[in-house]
């Protein structure tokens, strides 16, 4: 998605957001998802976690997670994006955030992809 405002307003990022109360880390990442790309989507399992300090927030730590999603065709961009876009795994435009690279770089190893394929994930 390609933020709508600051920090980093006009870069692309993953979807994410802010936990609420009476929130499971996994319905947040569900909730974020369809409120930014208006996509529905399942939490399989979770990718790994990183730390990020900026200045709008201060510290944030950052959970990442792979989410099943059935279908794409609803993506639209939501509340915290100006788009939503799909991109082939090996022309992914540059992400605004540090841990967006780190989550990035856990899922292609976690899936053992190879540079050069076509795939859209």
């Amino acid at each position: 998605m390609k933020r709508a405002f600051e920090p980093a307003k006009g870069a692309w990022s993953l979807p994410g957001g802010f936990m609420e109360l009476n929130e499971t880390i996994e319905m947040t990442a569900e909730r974020e998802l369809l409120e930014e790309t208006a996509l529905k989507g399942k939490v399989k399992n979770r990718l790994g976690h990183c730390s990020h300090y900026n200045t709008v927030f201060g510290d944030v730590l950052l959970i990442g997670f792979i989410v099943f999603i059935e279908s794409f065709s609803n993506l639209t961009p939501g509340d915290d994006a100006s788009e939503a876009e799909l991109f082939y795994i090996d022309n992914l435009p540059p992400v605004a955030f540090p841990c967006h690279q780190k989550f990035l770089d856990m899922y292609l190893q976690k899936i053992n992809h190879k540079p050069g394929g076509k795939d859209k994930q």
